[in-house]
Order: C-alpha cells, then sequence, then structure tokens
C-alpha cells in the first residue's frame, strides 16, 4: 500500500474497485489537522488485544458516518505529524 498526496480538479473521474472498497469519500484537510480526530481503539479477543486508530468521521452533510480505521487511519495521523512539524 502506497500513500499518495495529489491536488484533484473537480472533473477528476474516479474508477471504483468494489472488491476492494466500500465507499469513496472527502474528508477536509482541516479536520485531518486536528488531532483530537485521531483515536486509539483497543480489540480484545481470546486473551490478547491489539491497538488501532481510528476516526469516525461524520460529513457536515448528514450523511450516514464514516469510521476510517487501521492502515489508513495510521497513514493518516502520519500525513498530519509530518504536516505539524
Amino acid at each position: 500500500m502506497t500513500p499518495v498526496v495529489a491536488l484533484v480538479h473537480p472533473s477528476f473521474t474516479l474508477q471504483v474497485d468494489t472488491r476492494e472498497v466500500a465507499d469513496i469519500f472527502e474528508v477536509p484537510l482541516a479536520w485531518l489537522m486536528n488531532p483530537a480526530n485521531y483515536e486509539v481503539r483497543v480489540f480484545r479477543w481470546e486473551g490478547g488485544e491489539r491497538r488501532f486508530f481510528a476516526m469516525p468521521y461524520t460529513p457536515a452533510e448528514n450523511k450516514a458516518p464514516y469510521f476510517i480505521w487501521g492502515a489508513t487511519a495510521g497513514m493518516l495521523r502520519n500525513f498530519y505529524r509530518f504536516l505539524a512539524a
């Protein structure tokens, strides 16, 4: 997995691979740059536990909330830390 940062113009068209993603949505950069939006969650199973980053995001348009988690949330947190440095 390789994260890519780009400037995308409104005429940009996506081709969705539904085997890879359930939905495509935009998150404002200002929201990503707020450390309060990053959480560490714990998953417990069979006596062990696993910690992972999570970012519950609800768009302003009152759409259903999205749950950004795992590797994606980790990469976005690293992106935020890089820009904030």
